[in-house]
């Protein structure tokens, strides 16, 4: 296994403010080793996933995380259509001559006209929400909405290619602060993610990981 360079789309993504960071690694196999040398070599920066690179004890932890297989629908969970990536601003609020509105797209016309919004974030122990870690971070993604939906589309396009068979497994939790201290902001509040998804056709091995606070 080894990896490779990020796509440039997840460039473009860092520079609206997504603060979840990607790592894609080639020659992967099926087996949760290969999943553990993967995240060790994304958590490390590691260019060779073929050993440890985490310290003893966060390499431990690491070993001791429980995963779930997810679906795709899961995967991307409430903050998004599966059907059409179409993202989703949870919560209600009030547009003026409509009154009070909830859980709009990103390309429904009124949300540009919200003049107030009580927004909520998934529980803790919820599984996937891979769009609400995306595109709901501490502080608002620059560029505007449309530009936000165009690079989900097609960024989540490249880790969920359609019509091909995947693996995604979610290994988010509390334990996650044991595994690497960058895990320790998000139980703040915010949340802490970390997937792997495995591409078979390619033998490809993707990492996710995301925690931040305000």
């Amino acid at each position: 296994m080894r990896r490779i360079p990020t796509p440039k789309i997840f460039c473009e993504l860092k520079k609206i403010g997504v603060v979840l960071k990607y790592s894609f690694f080639d020659s992967a196999g099926p087996n949760r080793s290969s999943r553990l040398l993967a995240i060790d070599a994304h958590l490390a920066d590691a260019n060779e996933p073929r050993e440890w690179h985490l310290p003893k004890e966060n390499a431990e932890a690491l070993e001791l995380l429980a995963e779930r297989k997810l679906d795709r629908s899961q995967f991307l969970g409430q903050w998004c259509n599966p059907r059409d990536l179409s993202l989703i601003q949870r919560g209600s609020g009030y547009v003026q001559d409509v009154g009070e509105v909830e859980n709009l797209r990103y390309d429904d016309a009124r949300i540009k006209r919200i003049r107030s919004r009580a927004s909520s974030i998934p529980d803790f122990h919820d599984a996937g929400e891979y769009a609400f870690a995306f595109s709901q971070p501490p502080y608002s993604l620059f560029g505007g909405r449309a530009k936000a939906q165009r690079l989900f589309r097609e960024s989540t396009g490249v880790i969920l290619p359609p019509s091909e068979k995947i693996y995604i497994y979610d290994w988010s939790g509390a334990d996650l602060s044991e595994v690497d201290s960058y895990f320790e902001a998000g139980m703040d509040w915010w949340g802490v993610y970390l997937f792997t998804i495995f591409q078979p056709s390619i033998g490809r091995m993707i990492v996710i990981s995301g925690s931040t606070t305000d």
